[in-house]
């Protein structure tokens, strides 16, 4: 049968646009519904928590499979297998010096080891592949379909940062999207994106049981942070614009 030319209702931009929308809306229910003035039960506060990054993950599984050339390959390159360490020293140093984020109303929920779990299986590891998928998979190369891929970083950073407006200090979020989009553009996959940003998530949880000497590296940390950064960067430009 002949195609009949008919253009797709929204494309991929719009539709990724529509997703963090609907993201924003079912985390303004859940704080709503199970935030402070809500309900106390862990359950109810847990489906809060997992609603939103549900959202982000069914939309951009569909976009993914609606607009497959879009997103970054799921199966690293040779040359971009180099980078999943390279990121994973990059979330990592970040993580150890900003710190362990606070629980938030977590702690009086749910008991020491019910936090760490949490903690470690959600926040440092489904979370992280979650809003890679989406912000790097979909929302920057989509972005960078219409203008560039420089631009599209930081663009995708900035709507990274702003869903992580509840998180202190407010201007450390779009600068970790725009390095988790380098790392993206650079690699022309997702794996060191998420790798840097697992790194981060487990560095902040694991940090809550680190004092004292871990102080003393800050400068070495800092010092490979930032050649980790620069390095990125540099393989983004190298590389020129994602697909």
């Amino acid at each position: 049968m002949a195609s009949t030319g008919v253009r797709p209702r929204v494309n991929a931009l719009e539709a990724a646009l529509l997703v963090l929308a609907a993201f924003f809306g079912a985390q303004w229910l859940a704080l709503r519904v199970a935030g402070p003035e809500g309900p106390r039960a862990w359950p109810v506060w847990l489906a809060g928590s997992v609603a939103p990054p549900l959202v982000l993950l069914a939309g951009g599984l569909v976009i993914a499979r609606r607009f497959r050339p879009l997103v970054p390959g799921l199966r690293p390159a040779e040359s971009a297998k180099r980078w999943i360490g390279a990121g994973a020293c990059f979330g990592l140093t970040g993580g150890l010096l900003v710190g362990p984020t606070e629980p938030r109303d977590l702690a009086p929920l749910l008991g020491l080891w019910a936090q760490v779990a949490w903690a470690v299986v959600w926040v440092g590891l489904c979370a992280p592949l979650v809003e890679e998928l989406f912000f790097r998979g979909v929302l920057q190369p989509s972005i960078a379909r219409w203008l560039n891929t420089p631009l599209a970083v930081v663009l995708a950073g900035l709507a990274f940062g702003v869903t992580h407006l509840g998180l202190q200090p407010l201007w450390l979020w779009p600068l970790l999207g725009v390095g988790l989009g380098c790392l993206a553009a650079g690699s022309r996959s997702l794996w060191p994106a998420v790798a840097a940003h697992a790194g981060w998530n487990l560095a902040t949880v694991l940090g809550s049981q680190v004092h004292g000497p871990l102080s003393m590296l800050a400068g070495l940390w800092l010092m490979g942070g930032v050649v980790c950064a620069i390095t990125a960067v540099l393989a983004a430009r190298r590389e020129g614009p994602g697909p």
